[in-house]
């Protein structure tokens, strides 16, 4: 079983590339693809625009198994 504790953040970075009514997507650099997040999750000291260039930290995604049920 894999220790949660044995991850660290990675960091990555990118480019604001749209935004729209409460959504914000990024470009992440270096062929990451893209992200789509609420406006609510970035912290800027002005309004965001596109261009803005960005930085992120991300957990790795854990897969804890078997099948999610209502």
């Amino acid at each position: 079983m894999t220790n949660l504790e044995d991850f660290g953040l990675y960091t990555f970075k990118g480019t604001i590339t749209k935004v729209n009514s409460g959504m914000c997507e990024l470009e992440l650099d270096g062929r990451m693809g893209r992200i789509s997040v609420p406006i609510r999750l970035i912290v800027s000291q002005s309004n965001v625009k596109e261009g803005d260039c960005v930085e992120l930290k991300l957990s790795p995604i854990i897969v804890k198994g078997g099948t999610k049920t209502s």
